[in-house]
């Protein structure tokens, strides 16, 4: 089975979606044996895979908006994954983002017995329209380009695949196809991961530089830390603090890029995740009870872990739930996280459910 897979996460950068874009490359790779060419389009690509041609500035990025191509694929990328598809004739097409889909006509004539799936890490135009709603309007030419090439992705992919039952909802109301597959966030386990809980005095919130991280990390400053008592909060990631709208509370530590956050989570009685806004499922989450740990989480930030257990993630949406949860809560059964990240978002789970997914066309 051969596979060509785009996706403008395969990326030096460290975020959610790189994440998910290489483990799900890890398992086309092994469900096809290791016959994936994969193309990154990305303005720094990881090694080992084939870099198309993206646009190098802020002109440039709008002027392919206006021509209908989306996260930064230049023309000159677009014609050589075309003639790279054709030469290969894969099987499937494996499309990492709903933002390809104004490509899906020309790949249907370029390798027409190909089966395309489209994967939605979340739903792109939403995000563009917060954006904008915000007063971003020059946003407005990506996100014309970003409506049409999801729209393309529904209309002529043969599968659509959601990250979470939520996201597929919203794909069928906004777009009118209710039968994307779900394919949730799964984590290979690393080296140094720990699967015992240790009842510690501190919690833990890791974030990019990303704005509804930025937004989580105000909150915890701002709302929470000045109402702990016992407690306190380590925040890992590059960058966070220089955003701090309040001076730092003295309850809570920004400790700037971490190397091995493996050692965070061992000093950590539990993980947060402080989100209210953005979109797809929160890799964080995973992260967290692979390593054991079990979540104090929004309703938000938990979309798409509707199967783990109420020991592995505790819903707080306010200062105070978030403030009397990191003073008081335990998991009653310790071995929770751990055990529901190997059921349903490990890298095994998500073969099995890769496998199925390949396997309905």
């Amino acid at each position: 089975m051969r596979v060509a897979y785009l996706s403008p996460h395969l990326s030096t950068e460290t975020t959610g979606g790189t994440q998910v874009a290489k483990t799900n490359l890890a398992l086309l790779n092994m469900l096809s044996r290791d016959q994936v060419r994969a193309y990154a389009a990305s303005r720094y690509p990881m090694p080992d895979v084939s870099a198309l041609t993206t646009s190098q500035s802020t002109f440039g990025t709008a002027w392919a908006n206006l021509h209908g191509l989306c996260a930064t694929l230049a023309h000159k990328g677009r014609d050589k994954f075309l003639i790279d598809i054709k030469k290969i004739n894969p099987d499937i097409i494996w499309l990492d983002s709903s933002l390809f889909g104004g490509l899906i006509k020309y790949l249907r004539e370029c390798a027409p017995n190909a089966k395309i799936f489209t994967f939605f890490h979340n739903v792109e135009i939403d995000l563009l329209t917060q954006r904008i709603k915000r007063g971003a309007i020059q946003y407005l030419p990506a996100w014309a380009a970003t409506y049409l090439n999801e729209l393309n992705s529904v209309k002529e992919s043969d599968v659509i695949v959601s990250i979470s039952n939520i996201d597929a909802a919203r794909i069928g109301q906004m777009y009118g196809r209710f039968d994307a597959q779900k394919h949730p966030v799964c984590l290979k386990k690393t080296a140094g991961v720990t699967a015992s809980w240790s009842n510690t005095n501190e919690v833990l919130f890791v974030g990019s530089q990303f704005g509804p991280n930025i937004e989580g990390a105000n909150f915890l400053n701002e709302h929470v830390a000045p109402i702990l008592k016992t407690k306190r909060i380590l925040v890992a990631g590059k960058g966070l603090e220089k955003h701090l709208i309040a001076p730092r509370h003295h309850n809570i530590e920004f400790l700037g890029f971490v190397e091995d956050l493996s050692v965070l989570y061992r000093r950590s009685r539990a993980t947060l995740a402080p989100i209210f806004s953005g979109g797809g499922m929160k890799v964080k989450l995973a992260e967290s009870l692979m390593h054991g740990r079990p979540v104090i989480s929004t309703n938000f930030a938990a979309i798409g872990y509707e199967k783990a257990s109420k020991d592995s993630i505790l819903l707080a949406n306010t200062a105070q739930d978030f403030a009397n949860a990191i003073e008081t809560w335990a998991p009653t059964d310790l071995d929770s996280p751990g055990r529901d990240f190997d059921e349903y978002y490990s890298f095994e789970a998500g073969l099995r459910n890769l496998c199925q997914i390949i396997n309905i066309v």
